[in-house]
Formats: structure tokens, sequence, C-alpha cells
């Protein structure tokens, strides 16, 4: 009941709309003399609704009087007197409206609404002071915001049932007005005006008026329950029209919206003919207009929006149901979109098997080369069988079955010819055997590198071994096998042999160079280990 109770303006008359602004400045005027000026910005359309009805039940008219304005502080509009009792019970009033305002939203748990509540406790307490001096004590009214919340359960409470406690409330509000001082007890000798709102004499003010305060309260909570309709349920909130189906999401009860609907519809005759019956003294006009014209219309939009969701909501179910009827065909899709799925699955299934496997060969393929190569490394290091004519393989020879990397593990710097000469391949075998016939003294094998590199090479042997027959005196080995161009290398290779003294003819397998380094053993100190540089070439 925050701001419901306005009227149509547009459906006033001049007096009427006079009436209404004198009393709307009043009730403002009256919470800031009685309160403060702060709170003013409490001020609400129903606490001038009730003004307006204690001012038309009182036997004397409340004086007139003008105010400043503070909104427009230039401005002094007219007023009634703001010590009035309608205007000292309308203040007091808003009050209470404000604190239960809050109260309310702080059952709903908002975080504003729990801070605020404290700051009006005293103008609260002093407001229930003034109501009890008027006597019209609303003491009863406390805590009916938890009535309210303990009523609202989803599901089990009814439209009408979830209004009661709101019902009851105003009912109690409107019933106390007749104890105000100044009211209309009961009904007066005087002749019944000519206008259609006639006054009954018949019935009790005190009955009158509680029915009334049922009726708008009841009106009032049905109004708000069918124009929140939509929100609530998108937003999961209470509502009596809503009900939760299995998942618990909630829908529209057909039957709930129904049942508002005609407790708005039977709320609206009982206002109407309590007001009608109320022997009201003067603002007539503009009550009718707010609680029949204006409340009354907007509970007739209400009931029709209700109406208009129920309308989609069977919509929407009658084309749920259309598709739910083809059901062979919707069974049919079904099972072409399973076997589809299925189709996809199995053969991607396989390609990532497949994709798998074919890695997993690769990988293991590399592995078992290099062991078996490391491993076959391994068991044929032995020395292997030299021809006869070259005698035994001098004492201090290194083994051969150490193989390269033991020399190097030695200290020995040719030790790394073989990577050199793999590094070195685009270059030319020239300058590869070159490098490597400098590192001979260190590393016993690396000759053999030479020699498979001279091995089929052709017209080019001779040029290539020249050069390592310059730091090998055996260079013959180094060449054999070579063709034809093992002609140019024995004739550079007495020079190559100078260094070993009478070793002979240093070519042999050249041709009809003679003994290559037969007596080589012996050469003394010129030559040095001269058959150790030819042990890896195959002396």
């Amino acid at each position: 009941m925050f701001g419901t109770l306005r009227p149509a303006r547009a459906a006033l008359s001049c007096a009427g709309r006079s009436d209404w602004q004198h009393f709307y400045c009043g009730t403002c005027q009256s919470i800031g003399d009685q309160f403060g000026l702060g709170y003013r910005a409490l001020l609400s359309h129903d606490a001038v609704f009730l003004g307006l009805l204690v001012d038309g039940l009182q036997l004397h008219a409340a004086a007139p009087d003008r105010t400043r304005c503070p909104m427009v502080p230039v401005v002094h509009r007219p007023t009634v007197s703001p010590d009035s009792v309608a205007m000292r019970y309308a203040g007091a009033v808003q009050l209470l409206l404000a604190d239960q305002w809050l109260a309310d939203r702080a059952i709903d748990g908002r975080g504003f609404a729990r801070i605020a509540r404290p700051l009006l406790d005293k103008p609260t307490a002093r407001a229930r002071e003034t109501l009890a001096e008027l006597g019209s004590d609303l003491g009863d009214l406390i805590g009916v915001e938890h009535r309210q919340a303990a009523t609202e359960r989803v599901g089990m409470t009814d439209p009408e049932q979830a209004a009661e406690p709101t019902a009851a409330a105003l009912e109690l509000v409107f019933e106390r007005i007749v104890a105000l001082p100044g009211s209309v007890a009961e009904c007066t000798a005087e002749p019944a005006p000519r206008s259609a709102a006639l006054v009954r004499c018949d019935l009790d003010p005190r009955r009158l008026l509680a029915k009334l305060g049922r009726g708008v309260g009841t009106m009032i909570y049905l109004i708000d329950a069918l124009e929140d309709l939509e929100q609530d349920q998108r937003a999961g909130d209470f509502n009596p029209c809503l009900v939760h189906d299995y998942r618990g999401r909630p829908q529209l009860d057909r039957a709930r919206i129904r049942d508002a609907a005609r407790g708005l519809e039977r709320a609206r005759t009982d206002v109407a003919a309590a007001l009608n019956a109320l022997p009201l003294r003067r603002h007539k006009p503009v009550l009718v207009n707010i609680l029949v014209t204006q409340l009354g219309a907007r509970a007739q939009l209400a009931a029709a929006g209700a109406e208009r969701m129920l309308s989609e909501a069977g919509q929407r179910r009658q084309l749920l149901d259309r598709a739910t009827a083809a059901s062979g065909f919707v069974r049919f899709a079904q099972a072409i979109v399973g076997l589809l799925i299925a189709t996809f699955t199995t053969t991607w299934s396989r390609l990532v098997l497949a994709a798998t496997t074919g890695g997993t060969d690769t990988g293991d393929t590399g592995t078992d080369t290099g062991t078996d190569t490391g491993d076959t490394e391994t068991e044929t290091g032995d020395p292997p069988d030299l021809p006869s004519e070259f005698g035994d393989i001098p004492p201090d020879l290194p083994d051969a079955t150490t193989g390269p990397e033991s020399a190097g593990e030695a200290g020995g710097a040719g030790c790394s010819c073989l990577g050199e000469l793999i590094q070195s391949l685009c270059g030319g075998f020239g300058d590869a055997c070159s490098g490597c016939g400098d590192s001979l003294g260190s590393c016993g094998r690396c000759f053999e590198g030479c020699t498979g590199l001279c091995s089929g090479c052709g017209q080019d042997c001779g040029q290539t071994c020249s050069s390592l027959g310059a730091g090998c005196g055996q260079c013959n080995e180094g060449c054999d096998g070579c063709g034809n161009g093992c002609g140019n290398t024995c004739s550079s290779c007495g020079g190559a042999c100078s260094g070993c003294g009478d070793c002979g003819n240093a070519c042999n397998g050249c041709g009809n160079c003679g003994n290559g380094c037969s007596g080589c053993g012996n050469c003394g100190g010129g030559c040095g280990n001269c058959g150790n540089g030819c042990g890896g070439g195959g002396c």
C-alpha cells in the first residue's frame, strides 16, 4: 500500500483536483511539523487518501492553511491545518507505512531495507504515540510482515489466503477511524444528497469502514500479484498464482489466476458498496475516483494481463502438443541423428587408433635400429683379420676393440675426425680427408674413415689420397681399391714415406711399387710408429 491509492487526475473536476492538492501539501506539512523536515520525503498518496477519508467523516472540516513548499521555497501553497485530526492521523500513519514497507523488504532479504529500517525507530515510536493520543491505537499491526511471510507458501497458499494478512491489517486501520475525535459515529438525520452515491443510514460506520478496509487490502494485494506475475515467474519469487512443476520451475496456474480475478471482482463490489454507504460529509467524488475509478480500472487491467499470459502460454502448449503428436516423425528423426552420431564416433575412434598405432611403430623402429646398431658394433669390435703379408700388428698399437672412442678418451684430438668428416662432406672429399690426415697420429682408426671415402672415388682418388699421404706413410692403404686413380696417388707416395728411412717401396698394392712398409717397424726414430698410422688403414 505504498503509493497505490492515487487518483485519476484527468477524471477529477476542478474542485476535486483542488481538494486533492490541498491535502497532498497538507500531509507533507504535517509530516515535517511532527517528525522533521527530512521525513517529508516519505510522503505517499496512500497517506493523502487516508487524510481525505478521515476529514470526510469529521463533523467539522479541517481549517485551511498555507505553507512554504520545500521543493519551491519561493512559493506558498494552500493546505489544510497540520494540527487537524485528519492531518495528524495521516502523518502518523505515513511513518507506519514507511516502516512497514522497509520491514516487508527486509523479510525478502534486501540489505538496504535491513540497514535503513533502524533509522525509523524513533519517528515510528512517536507516530504510535500520536495515534494513541488520537484514540486510534494500531499496536496490533506490529509484526504483520512476519504473518504475511508465514502465509506465503509456494503451491499451498491460494490467492485469497495470501491476501488475508494485508486485508486484515487495512481492516484494522480503517475501522479505528471511527474512534478519532470528531468522527461521525452514526448517520445523521440530514437529507440524503441527490447524487448517485447515496448515504445509507441503516449500517454501522464501523462495520462499513472495516468492510472498506478489507476490500481495499484484498484489491491491493491481488493487483500486485497479477501485475508482477511475469516478473515473479522469471525471478522465481513467491506469487500465489504460480505453482512449481516437477523440476521446481514456476509455472502459471490457470485455476489460481481465475481465483485471483474473481477475488478482485468481489473486492471491487465490496469497496464500491461500502464507500457508497459511508456517511461522508465531504470529498466523496475524490474518494470514489481513487477507489472505484482508478483502483477498479487497475484491477481490470491486471486481470486482463494475467489472462493474456495464460493465452500465450496456451498457444505455446498447443505448439508443443502438435510437435508431440508427430511422434512417429520425431522418433524417426531421432533414430537418424543417433545413427549419424554413432557412425561418426566409430569412424573417428578408428582414425585416432590408426594414427596412434602408426606413430608408435615408427618410434619402436627407430629405437630398435639404434639398439641393434650398438649391439652390432659391440659384438664386432674384435680386430679384423688382416692379410698375412703385413705380418703381426706391433704390440705398441692400440687395441682395436677400443675403437675411436677409447682413443678419444685418452685425450687425442683425432677422435672427432669422423664427426668432422660427416659435417664437412658437402665441402668435398679432399678437405675432409686433409683434416683426417692431420689426426692420424692420435686416432688409429681414423684412416679407415678416409679409406671409405676414397673407396670407389674414381679419378679423384689420387688427389684426395695425396693429401692423406702427406701425413701418413702408408698412403697406399688409403687408396686400396680406388681403381685407376691409384697411380696418381703413388706418384707422391715416395715423398710421404721419406721420413720412414729405408722402408722400400711404400705403395704396396698400387701397382709395381714393391713391398710397402714391410720393414717399417725397424725404421728407427725417424719413422716413429709408422705402422700405427697405417694400422687403422688396413696395413
